[in-house]
Protein backbone atom coordinates (compact mmCIF):
# COMPACT_ATOMS: atom_id res chain seq x y z
CA UNK A 1 0.00 0.00 0.00
CA UNK A 2 1.35 3.22 -1.00
CA UNK A 3 1.02 6.38 1.60
CA UNK A 4 0.45 9.38 -0.33
CA UNK A 5 0.99 12.73 1.50
CA UNK A 6 -1.11 16.01 0.70
CA UNK A 7 1.75 17.96 -0.89
CA UNK A 8 1.95 20.97 1.63
CA UNK A 9 5.72 22.76 2.92
CA UNK A 10 4.85 21.10 6.14
CA UNK A 11 7.01 17.51 6.65
CA UNK A 12 6.13 15.33 9.11
CA UNK A 13 8.99 14.01 10.32
CA UNK A 14 11.78 15.56 12.27
CA UNK A 15 15.64 15.90 10.12
CA UNK A 16 17.18 13.17 12.50
CA UNK A 17 13.99 10.52 11.81
CA UNK A 18 14.20 11.35 7.94
CA UNK A 19 18.17 10.44 8.65
CA UNK A 20 17.82 7.20 10.69
CA UNK A 21 14.70 6.49 7.92
CA UNK A 22 17.21 6.71 4.93
CA UNK A 23 19.69 4.52 7.50
CA UNK A 24 17.43 1.79 8.06
CA UNK A 25 16.73 1.46 3.95
CA UNK A 26 20.54 1.51 2.91
CA UNK A 27 21.89 -0.92 5.39
CA UNK A 28 25.44 0.51 5.54
CA UNK A 29 28.22 -0.74 7.53
CA UNK A 30 29.18 1.86 10.98
CA UNK A 31 31.94 3.55 8.92
CA UNK A 32 29.74 4.20 5.60
CA UNK A 33 26.53 5.22 8.06
CA UNK A 34 28.93 7.89 10.70
CA UNK A 35 29.73 9.02 7.20
CA UNK A 36 25.92 9.60 5.53
CA UNK A 37 25.56 11.12 9.37
CA UNK A 38 28.06 13.71 8.85
CA UNK A 39 27.06 14.58 5.23
CA UNK A 40 23.29 15.02 6.55
CA UNK A 41 25.23 17.66 9.29
CA UNK A 42 26.86 19.41 6.56
CA UNK A 43 23.97 19.18 4.18
CA UNK A 44 21.71 20.88 7.22
CA UNK A 45 24.17 23.40 8.21
CA UNK A 46 24.34 24.72 4.25
CA UNK A 47 20.48 24.56 3.97
CA UNK A 48 20.61 26.46 7.46
CA UNK A 49 23.02 29.38 6.12
CA UNK A 50 21.33 29.83 2.77
CA UNK A 51 17.69 29.96 4.09
CA UNK A 52 19.45 32.56 6.96
CA UNK A 53 20.95 34.93 4.25
CA UNK A 54 17.56 34.72 2.39
CA UNK A 55 15.85 36.04 5.80
CA UNK A 56 18.02 38.88 5.95
CA UNK A 57 18.10 39.76 3.06
CA UNK A 58 14.01 39.95 3.26
CA UNK A 59 14.47 41.95 6.70
CA UNK A 60 16.62 44.26 4.64
CA UNK A 61 14.38 44.86 1.74
CA UNK A 62 11.23 45.59 4.24
CA UNK A 63 13.27 48.20 6.91
CA UNK A 64 12.60 51.17 4.46
CA UNK A 65 8.80 50.75 4.94
CA UNK A 66 8.66 48.91 8.42
CA UNK A 67 5.59 50.52 10.17
CA UNK A 68 6.70 48.73 13.15
CA UNK A 69 10.67 49.43 12.98
CA UNK A 70 12.13 49.86 16.54
CA UNK A 71 15.76 50.57 15.12
CA UNK A 72 17.21 54.28 14.01
CA UNK A 73 17.39 55.21 10.42
CA UNK A 74 20.22 55.47 8.67
CA UNK A 75 20.00 57.90 5.80
CA UNK A 76 21.92 57.48 2.59
CA UNK A 77 22.00 59.93 0.34
CA UNK A 78 22.83 57.64 -2.63
CA UNK A 79 20.12 54.89 -2.24
CA UNK A 80 16.94 55.33 -3.42
CA UNK A 81 14.39 53.35 -2.41
CA UNK A 82 11.41 55.17 -4.43
CA UNK A 83 8.06 54.45 -5.09
CA UNK A 84 9.25 51.75 -8.24
CA UNK A 85 10.57 49.69 -4.89
CA UNK A 86 7.13 49.84 -3.37
CA UNK A 87 5.05 49.36 -6.91
CA UNK A 88 7.20 46.42 -7.61
CA UNK A 89 6.65 44.95 -4.37
CA UNK A 90 2.61 45.80 -4.34
CA UNK A 91 2.53 43.82 -7.95
CA UNK A 92 4.71 40.97 -6.37
CA UNK A 93 2.61 40.41 -3.47
CA UNK A 94 -0.79 40.61 -5.60
CA UNK A 95 0.67 38.31 -8.12
CA UNK A 96 1.38 35.50 -5.40
CA UNK A 97 4.05 34.13 -8.14
CA UNK A 98 6.05 33.40 -4.76
CA UNK A 99 3.42 31.18 -3.64
CA UNK A 100 2.83 29.13 -7.09
CA UNK A 101 6.66 29.19 -7.86
CA UNK A 102 7.50 27.74 -4.03
CA UNK A 103 4.65 24.36 -4.85
CA UNK A 104 6.93 22.53 -5.85
CA UNK A 105 10.69 20.95 -5.21
CA UNK A 106 12.59 22.69 -7.84
CA UNK A 107 10.30 25.56 -7.81
CA UNK A 108 11.60 25.69 -4.03
CA UNK A 109 15.22 25.62 -5.41
CA UNK A 110 14.26 28.10 -8.55
CA UNK A 111 14.21 30.56 -5.47
CA UNK A 112 16.63 29.74 -3.38
CA UNK A 113 19.10 29.38 -6.07
CA UNK A 114 18.00 32.37 -7.99
CA UNK A 115 18.14 34.84 -5.09
CA UNK A 116 21.56 33.66 -3.88
CA UNK A 117 22.53 33.91 -8.23
CA UNK A 118 20.96 37.42 -9.06
CA UNK A 119 20.12 38.57 -5.40
CA UNK A 120 16.33 39.66 -4.28
CA UNK A 121 15.94 42.59 -6.80
CA UNK A 122 15.28 45.53 -3.67
CA UNK A 123 19.20 47.22 -4.48
CA UNK A 124 18.13 50.02 -6.89
CA UNK A 125 22.45 49.61 -7.92
CA UNK A 126 21.12 46.73 -9.67
CA UNK A 127 19.39 48.10 -12.33
CA UNK A 128 20.37 48.79 -15.93
CA UNK A 129 17.36 51.97 -17.45
CA UNK A 130 15.70 51.29 -14.27
CA UNK A 131 14.81 48.10 -15.24
CA UNK A 132 15.99 44.96 -12.47
CA UNK A 133 16.65 41.58 -12.89
CA UNK A 134 17.11 39.94 -8.99
CA UNK A 135 14.10 37.90 -7.80
CA UNK A 136 11.51 40.56 -6.94
CA UNK A 137 12.00 41.41 -10.61
CA UNK A 138 11.16 38.15 -12.36
CA UNK A 139 8.14 37.25 -9.81
CA UNK A 140 7.10 40.38 -11.44
CA UNK A 141 7.88 39.33 -14.87
CA UNK A 142 6.22 35.94 -15.03
CA UNK A 143 2.84 35.48 -16.95
CA UNK A 144 -0.30 34.23 -15.01
CA UNK A 145 0.17 30.41 -14.97
CA UNK A 146 -1.25 27.83 -12.78
CA UNK A 147 0.58 26.55 -9.33
CA UNK A 148 2.75 24.00 -9.51
CA UNK A 149 5.16 22.42 -12.07
CA UNK A 150 3.68 25.33 -14.64
CA UNK A 151 4.80 28.36 -12.46
CA UNK A 152 8.39 26.47 -11.82
CA UNK A 153 8.53 26.71 -16.06
CA UNK A 154 7.72 29.86 -16.20
CA UNK A 155 9.65 30.99 -13.50
CA UNK A 156 12.79 29.81 -15.45
CA UNK A 157 11.09 31.55 -18.53
CA UNK A 158 11.46 34.85 -16.90
CA UNK A 159 14.31 34.52 -15.15
CA UNK A 160 16.10 34.28 -18.78
CA UNK A 161 13.95 37.12 -19.86
CA UNK A 162 14.58 39.65 -17.13
CA UNK A 163 18.31 38.50 -17.93
CA UNK A 164 18.05 39.01 -21.36
CA UNK A 165 16.85 42.49 -20.46
CA UNK A 166 19.72 42.98 -18.67
CA UNK A 167 22.29 42.34 -21.61
CA UNK A 168 20.28 44.21 -23.84
CA UNK A 169 20.22 47.92 -21.27
CA UNK A 170 23.96 46.90 -20.32
CA UNK A 171 27.05 49.30 -21.22
CA UNK A 172 28.41 47.62 -24.16
CA UNK A 173 32.04 47.76 -22.58
CA UNK A 174 30.82 45.34 -20.10
CA UNK A 175 30.61 42.34 -22.77
CA UNK A 176 27.76 41.18 -20.55
CA UNK A 177 26.57 39.19 -23.92
CA UNK A 178 29.15 36.19 -22.94
CA UNK A 179 26.97 35.06 -20.07
CA UNK A 180 23.91 34.81 -21.89
CA UNK A 181 24.38 30.86 -22.33
CA UNK A 182 25.51 30.30 -18.72
CA UNK A 183 22.78 31.94 -17.29
CA UNK A 184 20.07 30.53 -19.63
CA UNK A 185 21.78 26.89 -18.66
CA UNK A 186 20.91 27.94 -14.90
CA UNK A 187 17.78 29.08 -15.71
CA UNK A 188 16.37 25.69 -17.51
CA UNK A 189 17.60 23.80 -14.63
CA UNK A 190 14.83 25.52 -12.69
CA UNK A 191 12.01 23.87 -14.53
CA UNK A 192 13.07 20.54 -14.53
CA UNK A 193 10.81 18.42 -12.13
CA UNK A 194 12.95 16.79 -9.41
Amino acid sequence: MTIRLKPTRYIPYRKNDIIEMCLATAQWDEKQSERFRKFSQLLQSVFHYEFHQVQEQLKDAYAPINPDADTREVKITNIDHGPDFIDLLESLLDKANYEKVSATANGTYALIDYVNFKGDGTNPTERYNHQGWGLMWVLVEMRDVPAGQAAASEFAAAAKRCLDRRITNSPASRGEKRWRAGWHNRCDTYARAF
